[in-house]
């Protein structure tokens, strides 16, 4: 049986059940095309999988550069991470929502021939030396996605990332990477993430039922009191006037206590310089 699955690049795995069918893996883009088949993606990085198994895929990537890029290979069980993930994201996809698969972008950014382009001459035909300003590479970090606590979003629980990047990528030309990218944009519509969207995701990174539940009543709570501050916010005057009446009140009622025990409590919180000291009498 045929299968078709997304890499962390927006390609397609085809294989079969079985291993010995797997060893030769060939890359298609995902985007769908009125005239026929994708093509064939002409990346640089041979990707092999091992298995259909996602706990036990043996990948393999390779990112050949040129001399200002880092060699490395991703290891197995990274590889692994992002098998299972895109995997499942294909289920937990809507129509409203689109997950950022750049194909395309990724086969301009990472054709060599393409990004060692030829810099542009600084003299004019008249010899006269041209100043010009221009910007050097972008590096794209991959963080992993975790519980939030933003009380945005009408339910379900809320999505942020961590700190540490689990993956870098370098390329040389940020301009030549703007002018592909800003064509592959998605509307704001298809950023957005329904809750069950993010349930799943939630659940594909490995965290439990509760500390979903959690994230969701914490970031419950704080809708709650958002929407009480938003529908008090017409009664803001009236209520700044009700605090000043009952300031006022609770300090005469002490004689002027109240007051001066706030200002000796705001004293040792003061900062000690600029204050000029008070003068010793011999």
């Amino acid at each position: 049986m045929i299968q078709k699955q997304e890499d962390k690049f927006g390609a397609l795995y085809e294989g079969t059940d079985s291993t010995s069918d797997l060893d030769n893996v060939s890359l298609q883009t995902s985007s769908s095309r009125s005239d026929g088949e994708s093509p064939a993606l002409p990346l640089k990085q041979p990707v092999t999988i091992g298995s259909t198994d996602s706990r036990d895929i043996r990948s393999l990537m390779d990112l050949h550069a040129e001399d200002d890029f880092h060699n490395r290979r991703l290891s197995d069980q990274h590889v692994s991470e992002i098998f299972l993930r895109e995997t499942n994201s294909l289920y937990s996809n809507t129509k409203s929502s689109k997950i950022s698969f750049f194909v395309e972008d990724l086969q301009a950014l990472c054709d060599r021939d393409e990004a060692q382009e030829t810099a542009p001459s600084k003299h004019s035909s008249s010899g006269i030396l041209i100043k010009t300003c221009s910007f050097g590479g972008v590096e794209i970090r991959e963080y992993p996605i975790i519980p939030g606590d933003s009380p945005a979003g009408f339910k379900g629980p809320p999505l942020t990332i961590d700190w540490a990047p689990i993956s870098t990528v370098r390329f040389p030309n940020v301009d030549k990477y703007e002018s592909v990218r800003s064509r592959h944009r998605r509307t704001i519509k298809e950023l957005s993430i329904p809750a069950s969207q993010r349930m799943t995701i939630l659940t594909n990174q490995g965290y439990t039922q509760s500390e979903i539940q959690k994230s969701t009543k914490d970031a419950t709570r704080a809708r709650r009191q958002r929407r009480i501050t938003m529908s008090t916010l017409k009664y803001q005057v009236i209520m700044e006037k009700i605090e000043s009446i009952q300031r006022k009140t609770v300090n005469v009622l002490t004689f002027g206590q109240h007051n001066k025990d706030q200002k000796e409590y705001l004293k040792k919180y003061l900062p000690s310089h600029g204050v000029i000291p008070t003068p010793m009498v011999a």
